[in-house]
């Protein structure tokens, strides 16, 4: 993605809300750039209940259960649509690691996938 240029929307991953809600995380002070410019733009925010999981894991493991209790309850109040994981997205996401050629590959990423171009479809 350009620097000047920001799609109408957005799916936000799980590293994005980690940073946002770490102050100690590297990409602390830049995701916090891009939320002021989502913000100002109303770009439109999606995101999976599997991002959100692990974000409020990962966040409890950084920076303690009280910051990932306080993050889960802004994500969740949040200008951010969660899409649910159903079975047609972990039947496209099984497609996908099918034809994966590294070991290495995430489930969780794979349904992110779906989630994604089933929001396109829907918000165009």
């Amino acid at each position: 993605m350009n620097k000047d240029s920001f799609p109408d929307q957005l799916f936000v991953d799980a590293d994005a809300l980690v940073a946002l809600a770490d102050q100690k995380d590297i990409h602390h002070a830049r995701s916090m750039q891009i939320q002021q410019r989502i913000d100002r733009q109303h770009i439109r925010l999606f995101t999976s209940q599997f991002a959100v999981g692990e974000a409020i894991t990962v966040i409890s493991q950084k920076g303690g259960l009280h910051l990932a209790s306080i993050s889960g309850a802004t994500i969740l109040s949040g200008n951010i649509t969660i899409q649910h994981t159903t079975h047609h997205h972990m039947e496209q996401a099984l497609k996908r690691l099918a034809k994966q050629t590294s070991k290495n590959s995430r489930f969780t990423e794979l349904t992110r996938s779906s989630h994604r171009r089933i929001f396109e479809v829907r918000h165009r």
